[in-house]
């Protein structure tokens, strides 16, 4: 497990030596954003970049059932989930992450579909976005000014 793609795809090898590797990875993901205090866009880009590259390169030395493995994905996921959005939310973004990793919300499973290394970042990429999306709605909602908005819309406000 010497190999470059081994090592950034299982993240040092951490997806391997457990049973919930997805689970594992949005945790060690997570850790990583508290202690860095967020992740630079630029950081994002380069290890989805990276990950699709070494999660195809794992993939195709180990086999199929090797996906798991390849937390990088889930790494990627759990970041673009809490791009942006306030730190407090961390542990919110967290567990709601991994909820939409096991749900699977569209478009999710076509994204998660696609061959290869491909698959496996876009999977847990979509999942982010679909997470971030849905925590700046009920932000907005709750916290911002969108139910007196909506209310307002609805007819039903001032």
């Amino acid at each position: 497990m010497r190999a470059w793609y081994a090592v950034a795809a299982t993240c040092f090898g951490v997806g391997r030596m457990t049973k919930m590797p997805g689970t594992v990875g949005t945790l060690l993901a997570f850790l990583m954003f508290i202690l860095f205090g967020g992740i630079n866009i630029y950081v994002l880009l380069a290890v989805i970049a990276l990950g699709a590259l070494a999660s195809d390169r794992y993939v195709r030395a180990f086999g199929g059932g090797a996906r798991d493995e390849a937390i990088i994905g889930a790494m990627a996921g759990y970041w673009a989930a809490a791009f942006g959005l306030d730190p407090s939310l961390s542990i919110i973004v967290f567990f709601l992450f991994r909820i939409a990793c096991v749900l699977k919300p569209f478009p999710v499973t076509r994204l998660e579909n696609m061959p290869g290394g491909v698959g496996i970042m876009a999977g847990g990429v979509g999942c982010g976005v679909v997470v971030n999306l849905i925590v700046r709605l009920l932000s907005w909602l709750f916290f911002g000014q969108g139910f007196e908005i909506v209310l307002r819309y609805l007819g039903m406000g001032e």
